[in-house]
């Protein structure tokens, strides 16, 4: 639950805000002096070269293994998943364009955006590419852009 602001002139008891009073009125504040001359602030620094990225937590562990193979997964409907499609060769998602058939949703739903929608939602920052996927786009990205 938020706290209200307080509004100009509100009092409230707790000791978060100060309490408003009924002063007396305002006396004519002293003329102001003039300030001293700024002094001009020191050239900046050049900015030190960007740093490589924070090393990635650890890996939940990989509790539910698959007892027909070496996979093993951190959530158990992933190991469903892959035991429906690997190994019983399910294919429930159904391509409504083409004859296309995934074991999981969002494969079919990465297929209609990539192929029939022709959907390139990951621009290049440095030219005019466009890539389907983000891993597509950093491939590209390493590939034509970066210094080796």
């Amino acid at each position: 639950m938020r706290e209200e602001k307080p509004r100009q002139n509100q009092s409230f008891e707790s000791g978060r805000y100060k309490l408003a009073s009924k002063a007396a009125p305002k006396q004519k504040a002293a003329p102001k002096q003039k300030a001293a001359p700024k002094q001009k602030a020191a050239p900046k620094k050049k900015a030190a070269p960007k740093q490589k990225a924070a090393p990635k937590k650890k890996a939940a562990p990989k509790n539910y293994a698959c007892s027909q193979c070496d996979a093993a997964f951190g959530r158990a409907g992933h190991l469903k998943t892959h035991v429906r499609t690997v190994h019983e060769q399910r294919r429930d998602h159904a391509c409504p364009h083409c004859a296309a058939a995934f074991g999981d949703a969002s494969n079919l739903r990465a297929h209609v955006r990539a192929v029939h929608e022709q959907r390139r939602d990951h621009a290049c920052p440095h030219c005019t590419y466009a890539a389907q996927t983000a891993s597509r786009l950093m491939k590209h990205v390493r590939a034509v852009h970066e210094q080796r």
